[in-house]
């Protein structure tokens, strides 16, 4: 059986195909399979997942597009979604230029400036309009060598000081105030965390950077345990409780199995579904994630963690 298409090289294809498509007359199948440099077949592929959309996770705009294929050619109608050229707006330029900064602030020094630089084109190029009326720039605290939170806790953790910090958790009423001996700093995800003794829990914590509110270091010191090895919290880029020994396996159906197997390994079942596992060391995420994909995804096992997806089910239908 055929290998099936890559999503991402399927998506850059589809946003050049529908706007090609959208113009006057529409355009030829073969004129359009040249433009993208792929066969007849690969277009009429691209066509059909365009109208399947609809159908997977709608979000409101794929019903908006018709698609009309006549002999050999094919038009598309999207209410002039695609009649403007494929220019940003100024707005449109400033949200991604943001976007990149935000990307930017993530990362270690030496890899922001090409983020950085991307954003500064965009702001100066990418628009389809000026810029004067709109700010300038958009900055953020840390994207340079200001002591942004990351880089207090940073500190704090070479210095062995103890920080108190103002956390919002995920499912918390409201932030709350907690010390906290930074042990690490690590980056796993796209997100920064924090591993160390919280003192409200009494044990080692893992605290996502963007939920902390504030922080301040104090002069009060802590011994990091000989034992520690943040390697232990981070695995297959990762970051769970190591002394948690729970897996969750998690049956994707085989609608959205294509996509589910473009982000990693998977096991292939005989119904075209799919099943991944997962480091369960925090339920509520794998809790949140079956949700997310609604009927096409369920818990296998473990049957605890099972049941919990379904009283959560339970309680939202209520």
């Amino acid at each position: 059986m055929a290998e099936p298409p890559r999503a991402r090289g399927q998506l850059e294809r589809i946003l050049v195909l529908l706007p090609l498509a959208a113009r006057g007359g529409g355009i030829s199948l073969e004129a359009a399979a040249a433009a993208l440099d792929v066969d007849v077949d690969t277009v009429r592929r691209d066509l059909t997942s365009v109208s399947d959309r609809v159908f997977y996770h709608p979000t409101g705009g794929a019903d908006e597009i018709q698609i009309f294929l006549e002999g050999d050619r094919v038009r598309v109608w999207s209410g002039g979604k695609f009649d403007r050229p494929p220019r940003l707006t100024p707005r449109e330029a400033l949200a991604l230029s943001l976007g990149l900064r935000a990307l930017a602030s993530g990362r270690a020094p030496d890899d922001r400036p090409p983020l950085l630089d991307l954003a500064r084109r965009l702001e100066q190029e990418a628009a389809s309009g000026p810029l004067a009326e709109e700010p300038g720039r958009f900055g953020l605290d840390d994207e340079g060598d200001d002591l942004g939170l990351r880089s207090l806790l940073e500190e704090a953790a070479r210095r062995g000081r103890r920080c108190r910090i103002r956390y919002l958790s995920a499912g918390g009423d409201g932030p709350t105030e907690r010390t906290l001996d930074p042990y690490a700093v690590a980056c796993a995800e796209g997100k920064w965390y924090a591993i160390g003794w919280c003192g409200a829990r009494a044990d080692v914590r893992v605290f996502r950077v963007d939920r902390i509110l504030a922080a301040e270091m104090e002069e009060e010191r802590f011994e990091m345990p000989s034992d520690f090895d943040p390697a232990d919290w981070l695995r297959d880029g990762h970051v769970f409780r190591s002394d948690v020994d729970l897996t969750a396996r998690v049956r994707y159906s085989a609608r959205i199995a294509p996509w589910i197997r473009e982000h990693g390994p998977c096991e292939r079942l005989g119904d075209g579904a799919v099943a991944v596992e997962y480091p369960a060391a925090d339920p509520a995420w794998v809790v949140r994630h079956v949700l997310g994909y609604g009927p096409d995804a369920e818990v296998l096992e473990p049957e605890p963690l099972r049941e919990t997806v379904k009283e959560t089910a339970r309680r939202f239908l209520a």
